[in-house]
Formats: C-alpha cells, sequence, structure tokens
C-alpha cells in the first residue's frame, strides 16, 4: 500500500505471536502495523481452517447471483447482499446491487466491458485491500489539527468485484487462474556492489547513498512477460515488447488532491508540504481516482496482448500561485481520472527517469541484470525456477500490473534491508497485491446458475443453551414412597408410583429371552457399552426387541416392545398400555408392546439382533435366575455403598435436618407474641421443637426431586438415601 511508512517487517514465517511495547521506548509505525499484521494473520488463517477457501452464512449467504435475462439473452446479473468468507477475509455487500452497479466496479456498459449473452461462463468474485487516505476519505482527517490540517493515518479496505471468464466448471475457472501469471517474476536489491574490487576497499559509491533513510517502492506499471529482444513480435504492440516499471523512494505516498482538469492542465488543492513532498518540473506523474485505482486488478492472462496501462504524464510547468500544473500531452479522456470530483482524482508522484521513446512513461522491465534506481540502490529482476515444460527457454517471468516491492535504505549502514543468500540478495515473489478468488456460480447455457459458494450454519442460535437438557416428554406423578436402593440421579431419591397403578390393562405375554453370561468387563461389541457391566450398573437403555435388563438396574428405559420391568428397578413410567408394575419399583417406563430385556446388559444397541426363546425359559424373577453379583464393581454412575458410607448418610439425613428444625423453631419462637410464648412457656422444648421438626423434615423430603443437588446436601446432609443390606430376618419375614 502506497502510505508514508518507515518499512514493512511482518513476515509470517517467522510466527511471532504478539508486539510487546517497553517503556520508554521510541515507538515506531512499524511495530504497530505488525501488530495488526500479526492479528490479522491469526485471524484469517483460523477462518480459512475452519471455512475453507470460500462460504457463506447460512443466515446471510451474501453474492448469489441472479440472472436477468431479456428476450433470451443476459443483460445483467443480480448479486444478493450479505457476506462471504474468501480464504478468511470478510466481504460484506451492505445491498443488492448487479454486475453493471456494484459499488466498487466501475463498469461501463458502453464501453469494452460486455458481459456474455449466454452461457457457459464462471462468475467469480475478486477480493484484495487497497489502501484509503484522507483524499479518499475526508472523515479520516482530524479537523481539529487544521483545515486543511495534516492527515494522521490511513486505512485498509476490503475492496470485490465479480467479474467472469469463459468456462463451465470450477477446473475452467483454476486453468483461468493460473494463467494470469503462470511464472511470477522475482526481485533482489541490494545498495552495496563491490564487483571486482576487494571488499574491505570499497570506493564510496558503493553503498547507499542517500542524505534521508527511504522506502523505495518498486511497482509494476503494465504487466505482461519480461522485456527481451528473443520475444515474439506476434501478439505485441508494435512499440511495447514487454513489462514496465516504476518507482519512487517514498512508497508512492507523495500525492495531490485534483481539483479540476482541462486538456494538459491540472488545478491542484495544495502543491505538497515541503520541498521535498512537492512537484518539480520533470517529475512523472500518474492521474489516478477511486474507478482507475480498482480497475488495476483486472484480470489479463499473461499469454494475450499486454494492454498498456494509462501512460505517465511528466511535469513541463507549474503555477505556484494558481497551483497549476501542465502536463506533457493532454490527458484526452473526457470522462477519465479528473472529470468526476466525487471519485476523489489525485496526481501521485513517481521518482524515476523514463526513456525518451518511453510508451506508458515507464522504464522498461529487463530480467537479469542490475538496474540503477538512484544514491547506489540497484534491483534485478528474474524469472522464478522453470516449472512448465511448454515455456520457451527464452521467454521471461510473468509480470501483473500492480506488483510492488518495498525497499527500505538506511543511512547508517549505507546498505539496504533486504534478506540474503549464499549468493548475495535473494530474489523474493512480490510484497503484494494479493488477490483471492471464489467462484460465485456458473452458468449453463439455458441461463441456470450452479456451484453456489458453501454455506455454515451457526454454532449457537440467538437463545440457545447448549448445556441446558432437553425437557422430559412427560411429567411424572408423586407416588407413596417405599424402599429403593440407590437410584442414578443423585435427586431420585423420592419414589414415584406410576400412573393407573390400578386398573390398567396388562398387555399380552411377551416371550422371554435367554440369558446371556455376564462378561467381567463391558466392551464396545454387542450387548456392551463400553464400560463394566456390573450388577450395580445405573441406567439401561434398551430399544425395540432388547434383552432383559440388569436385575439390579436403577432405571430402564423401554421402546416398542418392552415387557415387564426389573424388579428392582427404582423409576418405572408406564405408557396406554403398561404392564403391571414391580413392587419394589419405583417408576417404570414403558412403551407400547416391549420384550424382556436382558438382565445381564446394561444397554443393548436398537441393530442387535436377540433370539426368541420358547416361553418357558426362566424369568429373572423366578428362583433360578443369577442372583445379583455382591462384588463391587465400576458402575455407570458410582454410588457408595460401603456400611461407613451408609451409616454416615443416615446420620447426615437425620442430624442435618433437626438442626434446620432448631433453627425455623428458634425463628418462630422470635416472632410469636409475648402472650403466646408465656401461655406455651415450658413447652417449647416438648412440643413446638417436635413439631417444628416434622413438618420441616416432611416437606423436605416432599420437595427433594426438586431440588438441585448441591441444595439437597445443604438441607439433608445427603442427596443419596442410606441402603441397608438385607438381614437373614428380613428373608425369613419373607
Amino acid at each position: 500500500m502506497q502510505a508514508d511508512f518507515s518499512r514493512r517487517t511482518f513476515d509470517s514465517l517467522k510466527h511471532f505471536s504478539a508486539v510487546l511495547a517497553q517503556q520508554g521506548r521510541v515507538q515506531l509505525d512499524a511495530d504497530a502495523n505488525e501488530q495488526a499484521a500479526i492479528l490479522l494473520y491469526q485471524l484469517r488463517t483460523t477462518v480459512a481452517d475452519l471455512l475453507g477457501q470460500s462460504a457463506a452464512p447460512a443466515e446471510a449467504p451474501g453474492f448469489r447471483i441472479d440472472p436477468r435475462p431479456d428476450h433470451a439473452k443476459i443483460t445483467d446479473l443480480g448479486i444478493s447482499a450479505g457476506r462471504l468468507y474468501v480464504d478468511g477475509l470478510l466481504v460484506e455487500n451492505d445491498r443488492p446491487t448487479s454486475y453493471w452497479t456494484q459499488p466498487e466496479g466501475y463498469l461501463d456498459q458502453d464501453a469494452d466491458d460486455p458481459l456474455p449473452e449466454t452461457g457457459p461462463f464462471v462468475v467469480y468474485l475478486r477480493v484484495w485491500e487497497r489502501l484509503v487516505t484522507a483524499l479518499q476519505d475526508p472523515a479520516i482527517r482530524e479537523i481539529a489539527l487544521g483545515d486543511p490540517g495534516p492527515d494522521t493515518a490511513a486505512r485498509a479496505k476490503v475492496a470485490w468485484q465479480v467479474a467472469w471468464c469463459a468456462g463451465q466448471s470450477g477446473e475452467d475457472f483454476a486453468d483461468f487462474l493460473r494463467s494470469l501469471n503462470p511464472e511470477p517474476g522475482l526481485l533482489a536489491a541490494q545498495a552495496k556492489h563491490p564487483g571486482d574490487t576487494d571488499a574491505c576497499h570499497l570506493p564510496p559509491e558503493a553503498r547507499f547513498r542517500g542524505q534521508e533513510n527511504q522506502l523505495y517502492r518498486v511497482e509494476v506499471h503494465t504487466g505482461g512477460r519480461a522485456w527481451t529482444d528473443s520475444l515474439p513480435v506476434k501478439g505485441f504492440s508494435q512499440t511495447l515488447h514487454g513489462a514496465t516499471f516504476k518507482w519512487s523512494r517514498e512508497n508512492a505516498s507523495v500525492v495531490f488532491p485534483v481539483v479540476s482538469v482541462s486538456g494538459a492542465t491540472v488545478t491542484l488543492g495544495t502543491l505538497g508540504r515541503d520541498s521535498k513532498l512537492d512537484l518539480d518540473v520533470g517529475d512523472w506523474v500518474e492521474l489516478l481516482d477511486d474507478a482507475s485505482a480498482t480497475r488495476v486488478a483486472d484480470d489479463v492472462p499473461a499469454g494475450n496482448r499486454p494492454e498498456s496501462a494509462p501512460p505517465l504524464r511528466k511535469v513541463v510547468a507549474i503555477d505556484p500561485a494558481d497551483r497549476l500544473v501542465t502536463l506533457d500531452d493532454d490527458l484526452g479522456e473526457h470522462c477519465g481520472p479528473g472529470s468526476d470530483p466525487d471519485l476523489h482524482p489525485f496526481l501521485r508522484r513517481w521518482d524515476h527517469l523514463a526513456p525518451a521513446d518511453s510508451e506508458d512513461g515507464a522504464v522498461p522491465l529487463v530480467e537479469n541484470t542490475w538496474i540503477d534506481l538512484e544514491d547506489g540502490v540497484q534491483v534485478r529482476f528474474e524469472a522464478p525456477p522453470r516449472t512448465s515444460a511448454d515455456v520457451a527457454a527464452g521467454q521471461g517471468g510473468t509480470y501483473r500490473r500492480g506488483d510492488y516491492w518495498q525497499i527500505p535504505a538506511r543511512t547508517v549502514t549505507g546498505d539496504v534491508e533486504w534478506p540474503r543468500g549464499d549468493d548475495g540478495p535473494r530474489p523474493v515473489p512480490p510484497h503484494g497485491v494479493e488477490y483471492h478468488y471464489a467462484v460465485l456460480g456458473v452458468l449453463d447455457a439455458n441461463g441456470t446458475v450452479t456451484h453456489p459458494p458453501d454455506t455454515f450454519e451457526p454454532l449457537f442460535r440467538q437463545g440457545s443453551n447448549p448445556a441446558a437438557p432437553e425437557p422430559p416428554a412427560e411429567k411424572p406423578k408423586p407416588a407413596p414412597e417405599i424402599d429403593a436402593p440407590p437410584v442414578a440421579h443423585p435427586t431420585d431419591s423420592v419414589v414415584f408410583a406410576a400412573e393407573k397403578a390400578a386398573g390398567a390393562t396388562a398387555p399380552a405375554e411377551p416371550k422371554a429371552v435367554s440369558p446371556a453370561p455376564t462378561p467381567p468387563t463391558g466392551s464396545a461389541g454387542a450387548g456392551g457399552n463400553g464400560s463394566a457391566t456390573a450388577a450395580s450398573t445405573a441406567t439401561s437403555t434398551h430399544s425395540a426387541g432388547a434383552a432383559e435388563p440388569e436385575p439390579t438396574s436403577s432405571v430402564v428405559r423401554h421402546s416398542a416392545e418392552a415387557a415387564e420391568p426389573d424388579p428392582t428397578s427404582s423409576v418405572v413410567r408406564h405408557s396406554a398400555e403398561a404392564a403391571e408394575p414391580d413392587p419394589t419399583s419405583s417408576v417404570v417406563r414403558h412403551s407400547a408392546e416391549a420384550a424382556e430385556p436382558d438382565p445381564t446388559t446394561s444397554m443393548v444397541p436398537t441393530s442387535s439382533a436377540v433370539p426368541e426363546a420358547d416361553d418357558t425359559s426362566t424369568s429373572p424373577t423366578t428362583p433360578n435366575s443369577p442372583e445379583p453379583s455382591t462384588e463391587p464393581e465400576k458402575p455407570a454412575m458410582p454410588q457408595p455403598t460401603t456400611p461407613l458410607g451408609d451409616h454416615l448418610t443416615s446420620w447426615l439425613r437425620t442430624v442435618v435436618p433437626g438442626l434446620w428444625s432448631a433453627l425455623v423453631a428458634w425463628l418462630v419462637s422470635l416472632g410469636l407474641p409475648s402472650s403466646v410464648t408465656d401461655a406455651v412457656a415450658g413447652l417449647g422444648n416438648q412440643v413446638i421443637v417436635p413439631l417444628v421438626l416434622a413438618v420441616v423434615y416432611a416437606l423436605l423430603r416432599q420437595l427433594e426431586p426438586k431440588m438441585p443437588p448441591w441444595l439437597t446436601r445443604v438441607l439433608l446432609g445427603s442427596n443419596r438415601p442410606p441402603s441397608y443390606a438385607e438381614t437373614e430376618a428380613d428373608h425369613a419375614l419373607g
């Protein structure tokens, strides 16, 4: 970008993550610009890794192409509003537009910008970043510094243009991109060039001799192949035999706002701040505006005839009083740069000396030779290593219009800052402009658009909470409390009876299945769930035709054909045609006609096939069924079952509610009037405290299923009811 920078320091190969300022140090523009470049590189790389080369958000898919035919001929292309990410860059179209009215296209429908009347052809998006200064956007300037005051910082803007090329597939578009710059040329720079002279006795001219530090900019003016005498004349103009370049010692940042243009006379808004940044007779200038600046990005294959860029003009006279500048030739174009003040026209100064017979006012681009710029600074263009077999040995590299290199020159070292290799300065590709492309669609002969950009959904929608569980299908109804073993969920200590416990229609007798032997540890194979399947497994989820659940399973969820529930299941929910619930089961979840679950499996996938057994096979409730194992194994949700844990749980669930009851009783007594307290004097400990204890404890037990685990621990001391081993006396009593 053509701004007044000191140098360009960002290098992605160094993998810097941040620029860290130090106290008491000089702050430079290069440090701040490198920090911005680091963040942009990280952000855009992340987005590109996540979304790919190009993608649009599904809720705002931008740049959708809509052909607009007129009598079977395509006359325009509609472009939808929205967003699109291209190589990680956010590209936005604020409002619906079209091919001819796109905001930064500046296309002339009556000139040389035709649109194919019929398909097939490829419509694509070209994206790059361009510089915007206070000349293009006056709001950037701080008016408090003066009117007109000095400009401060510049801006980088993501620019985009919708274009087309011949082709009918993505492969054709890839071939088109390769033809734009098939062999990008390289450049090396130096200031010290001893040649055959002893390096210890360098002549004075063998160094950078400038009086100030500079940032040189070498930019391609007319694109094409390098200038060589061996190139065929066919396909080229009569006098232009190759690419040309221009250079500036101020990074092309010396510009002058244009007020009006009349023939060869240009009226400027200012002639510069000082003698170093002003205009002199003999300078080469370029007349630009917003339209011409964006048209630099036009895609022209290198093999085609190179179109000469708008010629640079030479200053022949200056009138400082009226700020009039006379150029060497009439600008000619009645609607070119300078004719529309709304496009912010300006003159840009270049510092090269063009040959007298130069057609475009630039310097011929010749490879494999050192070209002098000024004050000892030299550049050398080189072709890249040959990779295409069809490239003639005598042809040079390809150079695209607008490609540039930045060369910092420093007076302290008397040299330029440039990467070096074993053979001296290393040739490098252009520092810019970096273009990004995305296919927007392929129009066939019928005008149908295919291959639109991919879309992606947001990770989280507005108002959604990914951590919140889905609400249950039905709300369980409270049931009388019965003894139950520990349950899977820590708050499921209150037992609920099933709906319609009496009067429910019993289902048909289900077919039993033969119990399978319990493996010592679970696996991911058939009948396993990848974890240990112990007798104390907390949850079993069955699908249609699943095997029997484990006898001590705490939760059994039946699907389409569930049979009778597990005797010791803690949760059973009945549906319309539920089987008779087990007396020891708190809640059973049945669906319509379920098969009997397998007692040895904690979870059976729906795809597992279970062979049928005859109706006389053993049920898990018969005496012949295997007794649950008493050895402790790792359940799906481990619960403490040791005697010490049960005793401690019982103590906590007794003492903690008692303490809360005592506190409530004390608070109640504080709020009673003195007449009441005098009447019940002496009965507080005998009546009030036990009464409050009973009420509080009953209330807490009733509210326990609705309380979160942490609140259950605070109010009841534990969120798990104790379980007690069955004694011989209990077994004898039946």
